[in-house]
């Protein structure tokens, strides 16, 4: 149970850090539950291919895998029912962990492979902080980077090997996170809604700090940080072996422009 400082927070905010993978989702998690006021769980439901897999001991709580592992009769109940099983997790560990103050990540494809989850935010009129990465090239990038190193975040400067991008579904790898970031926007008149611009939230994190705690209506004047570090370099030609190859594929695209190093 995490041991947190709530005297000064609001009574029962329930809110998520929304966005698709390598968005800045994890920065701006990690970043918020610095606060002594919030505690900010990561992603809860990360497991591929589930009824076929048993979760291995590495899965820790509070996830939902790990949840799921802990009673046979819960694994069952997740393949007969699993919309019904995820709203009970759901009210488990926001019961578990309550706090005044309290979210987790949940990332747009985790929706649809966990179909319980939206309709319980849209029913507890959960905050939604919406993490947005305007270049989707860069997204793309970074996951098959991520994925290269064997590693998606570090508190130190670490080494990324290059990738080569597959081109025959690339473009439509590119409109599967430009989608994504609509889908969640699309919600934003049905909940309390933040968009926050990764790109700006990097060049003024005090300002994108502030915005963000003032949304939660927790204290604002207290300093907050991730202790995690961008690991893969600005210049994609460092990272992407077959650039000139995407380049050419994307070139009259709205994705041209994102190429720009």
């Amino acid at each position: 149970m995490p041991d947190l400082h709530t005297n000064n927070a609001p009574e029962n905010i329930h809110f998520i850090v929304a966005g698709t993978q390598r968005s800045g989702t994890t920065l701006i998690q990690t970043t918020l539950d610095s606060h002594p006021d919030i505690f900010c769980e990561g992603e809860l439901f990360r497991m591929k291919r589930l009824i076929k897999k048993i979760p291995p001991k590495s899965w820790g709580k509070p996830g939902y895998h790990w949840w799921l592992g802990k009673r046979i009769d819960r694994w069952t109940f997740h393949v007969a029912a699993r919309q019904v099983s995820v709203r009970r997790y759901l009210d488990w560990f926001m019961t578990e962990y309550a706090q005044p103050v309290m979210g987790f990540k949940l990332m747009w494809n985790q929706t649809q492979r966990f179909p319980g989850t939206l309709p319980y935010i849209l029913e507890k009129n959960f905050s939604v902080i919406h993490v947005c990465r305007r270049n989707a090239f860069r997204s793309l990038v970074s996951r098959f980077a991520a994925n290269a190193r064997g590693q998606h975040h570090s508190t130190k400067a670490i080494e990324t090997p290059r990738v080569t991008l597959p081109t025959h579904d690339l473009i439509e790898r590119l409109d599967r996170i430009v989608d994504d970031n609509r889908n969640w926007e699309s919600i934003k008149n049905k909940l309390p809604y933040l968009h926050v611009d990764y790109d700006e939230y990097v060049m003024d994190k005090n300002e994108g700090n502030r915005r963000i705690l003032e949304f939660l209506g927790v204290p604002s004047d207290i300093t907050i940080q991730s202790s995690l570090v961008k690991v893969t370099p600005n210049d994609l030609r460092q990272v992407v072996a077959n650039f000139d190859e995407v380049a050419k594929l994307l070139r009259g695209t709205r994705y041209e422009a994102m190429l720009e190093t």
